[in-house]
Parts: structure tokens; sequence; C-alpha cells
């Protein structure tokens, strides 16, 4: 956009009054390591990643510190981004002027005009100055409530003793509080802030309010994890920015609300939150009027944001990437792709990546073997490894796998775990667990039998003259044969019902090699049935590969 234009050519005398309607972005012109590079915000919400040391947090507050407010949030802190809290400078090597503009909408004679105004940065004795505009009178900083959070340089509530905490009594009204309820309940999935308590800690090393469970939850204040203690200072926030637009709309004035700025986003957070997090913030941003920008070095949340095309293309997101990749310099790259995204991050090419695998859990070796078969030659196979002793035996029973589900839904998720019954495991059997990435093996009927029933189940219904007789070069009265000599019955009607002994010990006298034959005539002759459960399967895998940040299988 190149109708930018400074105050002076809009007759504009004073940054103070100028109605902001949103910020476009800034030019730097120089800054340490960023030379001639463009910054555009998306309307709604900003995303900000690369390595450590590309200056994401420094580019954050160039666009955060040129505004300050009289508004107060809810405990009564001036509204605005302070210089200590996004630049650490040297005074021995941040020795040059520092130039960058910053561009803004802005609302002005009844319309949106583009305005673009110069800032400087530069040492003035032992302390550095940002100057937007100028000197002048009339310049200075602009009018607008900005917040920068810091999620991992937040004082950790565990090392605050509880003798140093005490209520604080902030009063809500009633959305508010709904607000805050539903605030929890979304991003952790937890309802045990129904009721909920604000308080307030104050020592020589920090001052802060976090907000822990009503006397209706499990655990208090005490307990309350590092990712629920951040998402207090989220709340103290949001409801100020809600009070000023509340106040702003019944004024009827114009303007965007404010800028919130988050550095080290997903601190805490596990990738599910992080997720919710971002959707709630999103929402919440279009509802408000609140422009935000966050940082994150999470591969999952950028995959899933970069799924948001629509969002992306109308620029009600975007994603700034900054890298040193094909220069000296560091560059700013606007919404890249997410192989480029990931090899920047992970310092490696999509080529030479080994792929991680997913730990699947099964019954026996006879289960291993027969998943092996359905998934030959699939990406899928590739992505597996097969554990059919889970509990160091010979095998899992099918209650110890049940139990893990249940009670072993973390130990599970941190493995990267599926869990894959057998046919004849119903789901009534396994119930409600924990741990939902479940599966069951695939059965030709409705009989759901394991795979040595499945096998004789299968030979026994094929006519005399099938075509399988003839590739395996067995007649089926020979199978029949056989089959009665392990005291298997010929008729499978009632197949379900008996002993599982008989088919293991003629399944067991069987060589590897041709119960593979067997099973590849199944599968060849039922793609429907073995086709369905590969692709539950890649679904699974791609759910748990997502929720860990690592590539999905294609």
């Amino acid at each position: 956009m190149d109708n930018f234009k400074r105050k002076k050519e809009l007759n504009i005398n004073d940054n103070k009054n100028i109605i902001i309607e949103s910020v476009h972005g800034i030019s730097i012109k120089n800054f340490r390591l960023l030379e001639n590079q463009e910054f555009t915000l998306g309307k709604h919400i900003t995303v900000v990643s690369g390595r450590n040391g590309t200056m994401k947090s420094t580019i954050m507050g160039l666009i955060a510190h040129p505004f300050e407010t009289d508004y107060e949030d809810i405990t009564e802190k001036i509204m605005k981004t302070a210089f200590s809290e996004v630049f650490k400078l040297s005074l021995s090597k941040d020795t040059e002027i520092y130039n960058y503009d910053i561009k803004m909408n802005i609302f002005y004679n009844k319309q949106t005009e583009y305005l673009v105004e110069p800032v400087k940065m530069y040492r003035q004795g032992n302390r550095f100055r940002l100057v937007p505009s100028g000197r002048q009178k009339g310049d200075g900083f602009f009018n607008l409530p900005s917040v920068y959070i810091n999620l991992k340089r937040l004082f950790p509530l565990v090392e605050i003793d509880d003798k140093e905490l005490s209520k604080l009594n902030i009063q809500y009204t009633s959305d508010e509080k709904e607000f805050i309820t539903h605030f929890y309940e979304t991003i952790f999935g937890k309802t045990d802030f129904t009721t909920f308590q604000t308080y307030k800690t104050k020592n020589d090393k920090i001052n802060k309010n976090p907000i822990g469970p009503g006397p209706e939850a499990m655990y208090d204040i005490s307990s309350i994890s590092s990712g629920e203690d951040n998402l207090s200072y989220f709340i103290k926030i949001m409801i100020s920015f809600m009070r000023i637009h509340k106040q702003k709309k019944n004024k009827n004035e114009k303007g965007l609300t404010g800028l919130l700025s988050i550095d080290e986003f997903e601190a805490s957070l596990h990738p599910i939150a992080q997720l919710n997090l971002f959707n709630f913030l999103f929402d919440w941003s279009r509802k408000y009027n609140v422009q935000i920008l966050l940082n994150t070095h999470s591969l999952y949340l950028i995959k899933e944001v970069m799924k948001m095309q629509d969002c992306i293309e109308n620029n009600s997101i975007r994603i700034n990437f900054i890298t040193k990749r094909f220069s000296k310099n560091l560059e700013i790259y606007s919404n890249p792709g997410f192989k480029f995204t990931k090899e920047e991050l992970t310092l490696t090419s999509e080529e030479t990546v080994t792929p991680i695998k997913i730990n699947i859990l099964c019954e026996d070796t006879v289960a291993e073997k027969y998943m092996k078969q359905i998934l030959l030659r699939t990406e899928i196979r590739k992505r597996c490894e097969f554990i059919p002793n889970v509990t160091g035996e010979t095998g899992s029973s099918w209650k110890s796998l049940k139990s893990l589900a249940i009670n072993g839904a973390n130990l599970l998720s941190d493995t990267k775990a599926l869990i894959i019954f057998d046919a004849d495991i119903s789901s009534d059997k396994i119930g409600k667990t924990k741990y939902d990435k479940i599966l069951y093996l695939p059965s030709l009927t409705n009989k759901k039998l394991p795979l040595e029933k499945e096998i004789v189940n299968y030979i026994l219904s094929l006519p005399d003259d099938d075509n399988f007789f003839t590739e395996i070069k067995l007649s089926k009265e020979m199978f029949k044969q056989k089959f009665s000599t392990y005291k298997i019955r010929l008729e499978p009607q009632n197949i379900e019902k008996e002993k599982i002994d008989y088919y293991k010990n003629w399944y067991n006298s069987v060589p590897p090699r041709d119960i593979n034959k067997y099973i590849k005539c199944m599968i060849k002759k039922h793609p429907k049935i073995y086709g369905d459960f590969q692709n539950a399967m890649k679904d699974k895998i791609n759910e748990i590969c997502e929720e860990h940040g690592i590539p999905t299988i294609k």
C-alpha cells in the first residue's frame, strides 16, 4: 500500500488526538541486523516465529512501545508497554541511531486515512529513548492501550510463599464471571473455575494477581499449574480491554480498543491448550477489536494456524517468520509455507528427516504380524513401532491395555502411543477411557473374531472352487482335514463360542509364510474393510503427530 502519508500532509497536529483504527505494521530502516524490512500485521492476530536470537521480541517491542494511554487495567496499572519490558540494549554496542516507520489506519475527517510516522531510538546519556514523529509540539506517543506479556518471564507462583498470598477484592460483573469460567473451560477443559478467587501477592521480587479455583474444586490456589497461573495474567488484561471496549461503545467512540503483545505464547501450555487459546483469542480479538501479536516456536500451533487459509488470505491472520536463511542480515518472510518454517526451526530439510515413529501397543505378535500385512508397502507401516509385549511378557492382555488407557493417559500421550485391541474385544468391554487413541483390528464378519478364528472361518466360508485354493495350492478338503485334527468344528455357525485354544494350536502349526499368504488373500478379497482400517490408523497416527508437532502422514 503506497498511499501512506505523514501527519503534516493530512493536517494533523497532535499524535495524541489521532483515532487509530488498526496498526498496519512497521518499515524497519535500520535496527541491529535488520535493514529495509517490512513487518505487516494481520487485522486481528499476527504470529511471529523464528529461531532464538532473531529479534522476535524486539520487533514486537518496536510495534508495542510507541503508544501510551490513561486507561488502567483492573488492578489500576496503566496499560502501556514500558521500554524495559521489551528492549535490552547495550550502552557499548547500541551506539547507532535506529530508525523505523510505524504505519496505521486512522479515522480522520469522517474517513479512513493511512498514516506513516518516523520513530527514532537512540542513546541519551546512560539510557535509551524511543521518540515517535520527532520532538516538536504534537509529536510523541500515540494514544492507545498497549500491553506486552512475556509468559516465560512471569514469576512462577510456585516460588511464592503461601503467606504472601491474600485475596484481592475485584468486582467482576456477572458477564465477566461467566467469561472467566468459560475461558478456563475452553483452554483446559476444566470446570474447576465455575467459581474462583483473585489473589494478590507482593514481595521484593514480584507483584502478581493469580486466579485460583473456588471452594468446590479439588484443589486451591497453591496447587494450580503453571499454565493456569499464566492464564490468570491473560484474564486480567482481557477483562481490562473488554471494559475499555464497553466504555468506548457507550461513548460512541471509534477506533481500535488496544494492542496486546504476547511473548513466548506456548510457555507452560500443552499443544492442544495452545491451539485452544489461539482460537479463543482470535474470536475475542474480533469481538472486542483488539489487535494481537504473539511469538512462538511451536510447530504444532503454526501448522494448525496455517490450515486457516481463508483467514490468512483476507489478512485476519498473518504469519511473519524472521531468519538469516539466505542473507547475512535478518529478513522477514510473510506467510511462509510450513515446509519452510519446519526447516528453519529444526534446521533440517524434509528429505533428510527420519520419521518419528508412533508406538503401536497390541495384544501379541499375532496381532503385530496381522497389522504388518494389512499395512504392507504403505507409509503408515514405516511410521509404526509395534510393541506386542508392553507388560514385559510374551504378550499384553486386553485387560492390561484397557488399564493403561484408563489410568495411564499422560504416559501414553507422552510416548506417542496408539492402542490396538483384537477384533473380539468390543468397545463395550473397554468402556470409557481417559485416552482416546484406540482402534480395533478389522473383522470380515459381524462375529468379530480373533485372527486365528478369522482365517479358519474365512477358509470354511469359501466355495470349493474359489481361486484362494488354487493360489495356495491346497484344496478345501485338505484344509478341513487339517482343521479336524486340531478339533476345530467344520460348521462355523457358532465359531465365536468355540474354544480359542484349538484355533491357536492350528495357527501355530502353520509356517508363518503360509499364514501371510492367507492374510494377503483375505485383504485382496475385502479391500474396503482393510482400506477403512488403514485410513483409521492413518487418522489416529496423524492426530498424535499433530499433538506433538511432528510431520503427519500425507
